[in-house]
């Protein structure tokens, strides 16, 4: 499985200041972060995307062009999406496909889709909004 690591910086420094109401309070922080990127990774990857247009055992498939999320043709990819928190203090997203690796890094014959990185970025600013909101500064 290919995963983005998403771990704060100034988390580990302050364990010793946490109390378990701050720890449980992260950890749902987490899964919501998770559940948003989820959300959102699965809603670009169904828009409609410019690029190459395939005719596939006579139905017509619209590939994703390189600045786009990559194209669905049967789901594959969409369903091997996921999420996985590990207590408090590290949360973990991404692909389950054999060839998601390639999506993200690219080819000789591909260029680079970036599908999670895409995402992590997008999101930012609420990971961070939702990782203050329970006291991690």
């Amino acid at each position: 499985m290919l995963i983005i690591k998403s771990e704060h910086r100034r988390l580990t420094t302050r364990v010793g200041n946490l109390t378990a109401d701050m720890k449980t309070g992260i950890k749902k922080a987490w899964q919501e972060i998770g559940k948003d990127l989820k959300r959102d990774l699965k809603s670009s990857m169904r828009e409609k995307k410019s690029g190459r247009i395939y005719n596939i055992s006579g139905r017509k498939h619209q590939a994703s062009s390189p600045a786009e999320t990559p194209a669905t043709f049967k789901g594959k990819l969409l369903k091997s999406m996921g999420y996985r928190t590990y207590g408090w203090y590290k949360m973990e997203f991404g692909l389950g496909t054999s060839y998601s690796g390639f999506l993200e890094k690219g080819t000789k014959k591909m260029k680079a889709r970036k599908p999670l990185q895409r995402t992590v970025k997008a999101n930012y600013r609420d990971i961070n909004k939702q990782l203050r909101d329970v006291g991690i500064r």
